[in-house]
């Protein structure tokens, strides 16, 4: 696949439009994957220079292959509709924003490069990567006030007429220090067993939060745990980057 048609696909996904085959109507658990080291990720802020350093980058050689797509969100915040308040950090998360946001953030698309770990066609397609720098206060913040919107948001309107629905899932395990993933879904399409839709994994290490995403939908059922599994990975590759508590 050429970078033209990657990037492509990645800004398909941002804009949150299906880009690849994928669904996501199963309740399957991410696959397992080790626990971070026991060493506390910082508590400091990081600037945007001790971020980049840090940052999953394009050289690396990990299981999957990294885009760095720069330090700045590309969808527009008004875009996302006016929805209601206690939808507030559920929305704001297709635009990469976190309530309170970042200091300073890092974006990288991902592909996963392991083909033996998926049968096949059930491989996930790209993968969208925010990693943020807050506070260490502002960084609980973001995960204390997405689990109270995600409590109180059942869905979401969008003037003109698109209405969103949210599904909880459980809480990933040893991912960070915590961690949450839900899905968003048309709701029109919500009743199909094979409706599309986004699927987000949020997680926070020490000061920094995670905010990862990938499409889901389409013809093949068995890909919901595979494309969550991908993301929950993924995070746990950068989370073993993030520099540790002296």
């Amino acid at each position: 696949m050429s970078d033209a048609v990657r990037r492509a696909a990645l800004g398909a996904l941002a804009m949150g439009v299906l880009a690849v085959t994928a669904c996501g109507c199963g309740s399957g658990q991410p696959t397992a994957a080790a626990a971070q080291s026991v060493a506390p990720v910082t508590r400091e802020a990081l600037s945007q220079a001790q971020l980049k350093q840090v940052v999953l980058g394009e050289k690396d050689h990990g299981p999957f292959d990294i885009m760095d797509l720069g330090s700045k969100p590309e969808t527009d915040v008004n875009s996302l509709g006016e929805g209601e308040l206690a939808c507030g950090s559920v929305g704001l998360a297709y635009a990469q924003r976190t309530r309170p946001a970042a200091t300073v953030q890092e974006l990288r698309g991902a592909f996963d490069t392991r083909d033996d770990k998926y049968k096949k066609p059930a491989k996930p397609g790209p993968l969208m990567l925010d990693v943020q720098a807050h506070s260490y206060a502002d960084a609980r913040a973001v995960m204390r006030n997405l689990r109270a919107d995600l409590d109180a948001c059942p869905g979401w309107s969008i003037k003109g007429g698109v209405d969103w629905q949210v599904t909880r899932y459980g809480d990933p395990k040893n991912l960070g220090d915590e961690a949450v993933s839900y899905r968003v879904v048309n709701k029109i399409d919500a009743k199909h067993p094979r409706a599309s839709g986004s699927v987000f994994t949020i997680a926070r290490a020490g000061s920094v939060v995670l905010l990862a995403t990938g499409s889901v939908g389409g013809p093949h059922l068995e890909l919901e745990a595979p494309v969550r599994g991908a993301l929950t990975d993924l995070q746990r590759e950068q989370i073993k980057r993030l520099p540790r508590q002296r």
